[in-house]
This record gives C-alpha cells, structure tokens and sequence, in this order.
C-alpha cells in the first residue's frame, strides 16, 4: 500500500508499484489548492497572519506630537494635563527644616505638644496648673499690689461719693471735710448769734417797763436787719499783704455804725470759692471790711445780717 506525506497527504507509490497518473493528478490538484490558499493571504506580496480587508495595502505609518487641541502619539487631554506638570515633579521632597515639620506620630488622651527644640514638639502629659495665694508682698491669683488694696477695705464696704458742695441733695453722697467745717462754723456763728439775742430779750423781759412806746417798738425792729444777694465783686479787693499780710475788701452802707454786729453768710453755691475769707469781720462807721489769705478771683454773693447793739 503507497504511503502519504505528512503535511499534505500526497500519496507516494512503493517501488513496485506501477505508475498511475490519477494518482499523479490527485497529488497536483492537492499542491494546487495549497498554493492557491498562500497567494490569497498575501498583501501586496507580503505575508499576513490575520485575515484584512479586500484590497488593502501596506504604507509606512507616521504619527505626528500630540497638543493640547489635536491627538497625537498621546490624547490631546493627556497632553494638556502632561503641560500642568512641572519639571520634576515627581522628585519632590518635603522640607524638614523648622516651621515644615508635621505634628509628630504617637499621643494619647490628654496629652498636649510641648516645646522640645527649634521647629520640633514632643507629646507630652498635662499637668494641672496650681496658683498661690496673693500676699502684700507676692503675686497670687492677683498681683501683691491688689491684694495690698483689698486688705485695706473694711468688709461690706460700698463706694461712697464726696461731695464739695452742700447744695447737693443727693442723700448717697458724703460731704467733704472741708465743707463739714464751713458748715461748722456757720453754725457756731448762728448759735452765737441766737445767744445774744436771747441775752437781749432777757434783759428786755427785765427792765420795769412792762409796755414799748411807738417809738421803742420801731427802735426796736430795727435793731436786726438782712440784706440779701449782696455781691462782694472779685474786682473790689485790695492788696494790703505788704502791710497786713491780707487782702482786703470794704462793704459799706449807711446802716453800718461802730456799734453795729455785722454777720456775713455766704450763700452755699460759693463757698467753695470764699475758703480764704477770714471768718471775723470788724465793723466801723459806714463800712465792713473783709480780710483774705489769698486773692480772691470769682465774684461771691452773700447774705449780710446787721445787728444793732443795745447800749
């Protein structure tokens, strides 16, 4: 029996075999086929493996760079995005200089970071802070000086205002010791006053004469007279401290005789201002004078009550 060859099955007559030309056709046709089936996978002469389109040809492929509007060897989106990216960008280092260092690994539950060098903190535990007591002479929980203050104060302590001026009818406001003297002292001078007129109603009651003529009755009244809003002008007083070491100032009036007690009331709205007014006045004929440590430089107005004596 002939044998057959590996790839194509071509028979091959044994050496004694008789030569048959069907045989030889057969073997032609199957070589035929296979040539036939080569030259079909060829494109312009060159061998493919995959199948391709009819007629297709092969050309040499060029690919222009890619930018930001047209593709290329890369997406135009890509190269948009590759011309964001600076030169070396992917080398970056973080610094780990002072000022660029992160907050350190590690900590727990009420830990707080704590200075440990130049640009570096360490976590570290929170200690509870504890304050002295303020002493007069150590700061506290307020300074010594404060605390210097607060021993001073009495308790229950309440601000209390100081008032100059005894015009004030404020009721929470306390007067100054410089008014509570001149108040002092207006009221000696009008205990004085009601003590000698008094004595001059005792001695009245005293004498025989049980009943005043007319004319007694009106020597009488006019033994006390007051004359109100009486201005003593600061224009008016004298330099006499070369002298008498005062200032001096005269009232006059036809009312005013050597026997004559003259009673000068500062009205309360200028008191402040009469401080250096001599609280004694001597009287003569015609005229009070005033006398003052210092010059004085407002005008004051007055009140000036005039007692006759009774001789």
């Amino acid at each position: 029996m002939a044998n057959k060859t590996t790839n194509y099955d071509l028979v091959k007559p044994l050496p004694n075999e008789y030569y048959d030309v069907a045989i030889q056709n057969d073997n032609m046709d199957i070589i035929d086929d296979e040539l036939k089936k080569l030259e079909d996978n060829k494109v312009d002469n060159l061998k493919v493996l995959t199948d391709v389109p009819a007629g297709a040809k092969f050309t040499d492929t060029t690919y222009t760079k890619a930018t930001i509007s047209k593709d290329g060897l890369m997406a135009k989106e890509d190269k948009e995005k590759l011309d964001g990216v600076e030169e070396g960008a992917n080398n970056y280092k973080h610094p780990t200089s002072a000022g660029n260092k992160h907050i350190p690994s590690g900590g727990s539950a009420n830990q707080i970071l704590r200075y440990n060098s130049s640009g570096t903190a360490v976590w570290s535990d929170e200690n509870d802070t504890t304050y002295p007591k303020a002493t007069t002479t150590k700061d506290g929980l307020m300074s010594k000086e404060d605390k210097s203050k607060l021993n001073d104060i009495d308790d229950g302590a309440n601000k209390i205002i100081v008032n100059n001026t005894l015009t004030s009818t404020n009721t929470t406001q306390a007067l100054s010791a410089r008014q509570g003297k001149q108040l002092k002292d207006d009221l000696v001078v009008v205990e004085n006053d009601l003590v000698t007129l008094d004595n001059k109603v005792k001695t009245h009651e005293a004498d025989n004469a049980k009943h005043l003529q007319v004319g007694e009755r009106e020597s009488w009244n006019n033994l006390t007279k007051v004359k109100k809003n009486i201005t003593i002008l600061a224009t008016g007083w004298v330099d006499d401290t070369l002298a008498s070491g005062f200032w001096i100032y005269e009232i006059t009036g036809a009312d005013i005789t050597v026997d004559t007690v003259v009673d000068i009331n500062i009205h309360l709205t200028d008191l402040e201002k009469a401080t250096n007014i001599k609280s004694s006045n001597l009287s003569s004929l015609g005229k009070v004078t005033l006398y003052a440590d210092k010059q004085i430089i407002e005008d004051i107005v007055c009140d000036i009550k005039l007692i006759k004596e009774v001789m």
